[in-house]
């Protein structure tokens, strides 16, 4: 069930309707956004696609060295061999093939490493590009996903939020699954994380939480415990 969904072809099909010529009315997407900033280094958090990932220009304009490639692990790392570059691989797609997935403390588990692997990129000051092919399905997902854990905040409200920034983004069938899964995880308290500048600088939370707007704080609920 929840290996039927080809989020390869989610992607291809995605970008081929963007460069449809015939598609009145299609909006186009950035190559990539940010979706979160570090409250006191300055690092942010990128959702982005291929063509972002590719392309050393846009990589080195918005100083991203650190980059989560979530396709498939026998897709390239385009820059792996520069130095000053260092990767992440994390394939998304196949999260119900490890062990005890239908428990959402395993869920959590699950994501922590990549969380802290960006984490201690972003709290050094780099910013971090999470990738896919179109940056909308698994990069969307790991992207709400951080953002989920870095905020302490629910799938619903954090979902509105990134897509604010990057309406291309679309957790959609398995997973959207994963994404609640983690959401009952972090709700048991397992993570604890210090209080942050919630959103990408200056813009916060409407009270519809569909678009972005200036200056609304929302309470931080720390969690309690931490499991690895």
């Amino acid at each position: 069930m929840f290996g039927s969904v080809d989020y390869h072809k989610a992607g291809v099909d995605l970008l081929r309707q963007q460069g449809s010529a015939g598609s009145p009315g299609l909006r186009r997407y950035n190559e990539l956004d940010a979706v979160y900033q570090h409250p006191s280094s300055g690092g942010k958090v990128y959702i982005g696609n291929l063509v972002a990932a590719q392309t050393r220009t846009i990589l080195e304009k918005h100083d991203i060295f650190r980059i989560v490639n979530c396709q498939d692990v026998t897709t390239e790392n385009y820059h792996e061999k520069a130095k000053e570059f260092d990767y992440y691989r994390f394939p998304i797609s196949h999260w119900w093939r490890e062990p005890g997935m239908d428990k959402p403390e395993n869920v959590l588990r699950y994501f922590l490493e990549p969380f802290k692997w960006i984490d201690t990129q972003i709290e050094e000051g780099k910013s971090v590009l999470i990738h896919c092919l179109a940056g909308a399905h698994r990069a969307g997902t790991t992207g709400v996903a951080y953002c989920m854990y870095a905020n302490n905040l629910g799938f619903d409200e954090t979902l509105a939020y990134v897509k604010s920034l990057r309406p291309i983004v679309d957790p959609f069938g398995p997973l959207e699954e994963l994404l609640r899964r983690l959401e009952a995880g972090l709700q048991k308290g397992a993570v604890v994380k210090k209080p942050a500048k919630r959103f990408l600088a200056g813009v916060a939370l409407s009270p519809t939480a569909t678009s972005p707007t200036v200056k609304r704080s929302l309470p931080i609920k720390p969690r309690s415990g931490l499991t690895s």
